[in-house]
């Protein structure tokens, strides 16, 4: 188990494994853990390399099973050339550049230079593992980062983060006893990584259940009593709830408007959500709340959540099909006096990150709204004329006769705190083939591990050279 946070028995059992294997193994206060592997005869004067990877995953499951990420191992399956989980994340971001980095350190055939092997936490949620490691641990000069998902391609450089953190204050109010309480609720959407995925028009549960809202607003006086959606700020929202009061003679209205939206919103994301429901049910106070939010406030409420931006909002102009910076509405919960939102921005260029969360925090300002932004971290800047590139991409080509693709990710890295709290590293990330990280529907593609363990060992060997 290794849920963000929830490192310590993981780091614990990394540093066992290190010590049992005669490895010089260290940590530091944060968690993070380091391994040193000695090198080849041979390789003794060759700067060392380090190889870097994160302990923590994003624990996301779907709604029927009962995994408890604290406690249960990730059931693995086998699916013909994948490997996916029971109904849970599969953990492969980043628990496959793990076990690649210890195949590397038991590798007895491997000619290479001495190994450090970096494990650090709490990278899925803001990067603080790598932000709060002890550098001296690390003597390597050359990092090589397993936590790119596509085999054959070198990423250089990555976004930036930061998130931005709404409090929408809130007024509850008796309701009539006759105005009944219905239930929306959006589900089985793909979700996905707010970084990998936020190019391809995933649908947004909050964003999904806001606009119905919104619409609803227009003819019908409903209040809302709760309104929940998404998990976590990396993690586009793949289901979201809403409890809210209507006049009795208004039911039948939502009811048809409802069924009408549904079909506009399904045709909408036809292409991408094929397991997209929309249902309306009778429902109940919840046990936390025993009255409704006002007319006004929950009409401010939904007016905020239609304007926040979802997706890209620019691509790069530099690399073809990169997204340069985005927004994920992550998360929406209801307290007894407030509306709390989360959205997390990404860009490649810091300017635009910081105009973003800006124009997000005077948005909900002109709403009455309490904002404020935290979690800030650096973007990686690709740097094409770097040597270490040239010499993957010269061993890249010996070995499999194909040119690798060179590209930077919209998902954050590591790479850019670590080049600042190591000046002068060479960095270099890669990975095997990853899809729908961050979700139930992970899964990693079996052959591309191999083929990504082939390359390293070739990569690593060829430093002597």
């Amino acid at each position: 188990p290794r849920c963000s946070k929830q490192e310590a028995g993981i780091s614990r059992w990394l540093q066992d494994w290190g010590c049992s294997r005669g490895l010089a193994t260290v940590s530091d206060p944060a968690g993070n853990v380091v391994m040193r592997i000695p090198p080849t005869p041979g390789f003794e004067t060759l700067p060392g390399v380090v190889i870097q990877s994160h302990m923590d995953m994003v624990c996301e499951k779907l709604p029927e099973t009962d995994h408890d990420f604290t406690r249960d191992p990730i059931r693995l399956i086998y699916d013909g050339d994948w490997l996916k989980a029971d109904r849970t994340a599969l953990g492969a971001d980043n628990g496959i550049g793990m076990a690649i980095g210890m195949a590397l350190a038991e590798d007895h055939s491997l000619r290479r230079p001495a190994l450090e092997l970096l494990f650090t936490v709490e990278e899925e949620t803001g990067l603080s593992g790598a932000q709060n490691l002890d550098a001296a641990m690390l003597r390597g000069r050359t990092l090589i980062n397993i936590d790119s998902e596509e085999e054959g391609v070198l990423v250089v450089g990555c976004a930036g983060g930061e998130n931005a953190r709404i409090d929408l204050p809130m007024t509850r109010e008796d309701t009539p006893a006759s105005h009944p309480l219905y239930r929306l609720v959006v589900s089985g959407l793909r979700g996905g990584h707010s970084g990998m995925n936020i190019g391809e028009k995933r649908g947004n549960a909050n964003k999904i259940i806001a606009g119905i809202l919104d619409s609803l607003m227009s003819d019908i006086p409903l209040r809302l009593v709760t309104l929940e959606g998404g998990s976590r700020s990396n993690v586009i929202p793949r289901d979201a709830v809403a409890i809210f009061t209507l006049p009795p003679d208004t039911v039948e209205k939502v009811q048809q408007l409802i069924k009408g939206m549904t079909k506009t919103v399904k045709e909408e994301f036809s292409a991408m959500e094929k397991k997209l429901s929309i249902t309306l049910t009778p429902g109940a106070f919840p046990t936390a709340f025993e009255k409704a939010f006002s007319a006004a406030d929950s009409r401010r409420c939904i007016g905020l959540l239609t304007g926040l931006p979802h997706g890209v909002h620019c691509w790069s102009e530099e690399l073809d099909g990169v997204v340069e910076t985005s927004n994920n509405l992550a998360i929406v919960r209801s307290g007894e006096e407030t509306v709390n939102i989360l959205c997390f921005q990404r860009s490649s260029k810091m300017t635009e990150l910081q105009s973003l969360t800006s124009s997000i925090g005077l948005l909900a300002e002109r709403y009455g709204a309490r904002f404020h932004r935290d979690g800030l971290y650096p973007g990686w800047q690709p740097r094409l004329d770097s040597p270490l590139l040239a010499h993957c991409r010269g061993v890249f080509k010996n070995l499999f006769s194909r040119e690798a693709k060179v590209t930077m990710t919209h998902g954050g890295l590591e790479c850019g705190i670590l080049g600042q709290k190591l000046p002068g590293l060479e960095m270099i990330s890669l990975g095997p083939t990853i899809e729908n990280a961050h979700s139930p529907q992970e899964r990693v593609h079996i052959a591309s591990v191999e083929a990504t363990y082939r390359f390293l060992k070739a990569l690593l060997a060829s430093f002597a050279s």
